[in-house]
């Protein structure tokens, strides 16, 4: 997947930002299971751009990119409380600390660790916001990978992994409080993406087709 984001015309500092996550954080990534991966972290930080140009609010899309770019990184060290672990190695890299003022390190780390869904409705910033719904997969596809790929490693025959995946879908978007039913931005883009979400994730049939084509 290719990032959308264009930095040719960012402030110097901006730019230098940018370039050290591409060149040294999302590679990062590679060491994670495919669920989380380089993939995710890229679609994410395009759906974070791509937000942040929906909302009526003026936003530096590079705090978007930068947030994206580092908030699942602390899977590489534990999974409970990664968006807390994410955070901290943000506000410890000196690159960071060097190119970006106190401020935009505070909204970044803030976003980052506010970005799981059990903080819906409590994100202490629009960029928490935006970062929250770019996390979510919106291709239905990817997003039944994304579980399978998951499970990969799980105790479980095929079927019993598949049987799993059908079931948390339902959790996810199958009824009005679950996490991909719900946008903090509720823009009506999303609403059109929850629907085609919908018709693939509460459809049995259509996921296991998906996942045997995985396997194939």
């Amino acid at each position: 997947m290719i990032i959308t984001y264009k930095d040719d015309k960012l402030p110097e500092n901006e730019i230098k930002i940018v370039n050290h996550v591409k060149d040294y954080i999302i590679p990062l990534y590679e060491d994670l299971d495919l669920a989380h991966g380089s993939l995710h972290i890229k679609e994410t930080i395009n759906n974070s751009i791509i937000y942040a140009g929906l909302v009526k609010e003026e936003i530096n899309t590079t705090l978007c990119f930068v947030a994206a770019a580092y908030h699942d990184i602390g899977l590489l060290h534990e999974r409970k409380f990664h968006e807390y672990t994410s955070a901290q190695i943000f506000l410890n890299d000196i690159v960071a600390q060097t190119h970006l003022t106190e401020y935009e390190m505070k909204i970044i780390a803030d976003a980052i660790a506010d970005h799981r869904s059990h903080n819906f409705g409590k994100r202490r910033s629009i960029y928490g916001q935006i970062l929250a719904d770019a996390d979510h997969t919106t291709d239905p596809e990817t997003s039944v990978r994304r579980m399978w790929f998951y499970r990969s490693e799980w105790k479980m025959n095929d079927e019993q992994k598949i049987q799993d995946v059908i079931e948390y879908a339902q959790k996810l978007i199958g009824w009005v409080d679950a996490p991909l039913s719900r946008w903090e931005l509720n823009l009506p883009e999303q609403i059109v993406i929850r629907d085609k979400l919908r018709e693939v994730l509460l459809d049995p049939v259509k996921i296991r087709d998906i996942i045997n084509h995985i396997e194939t």
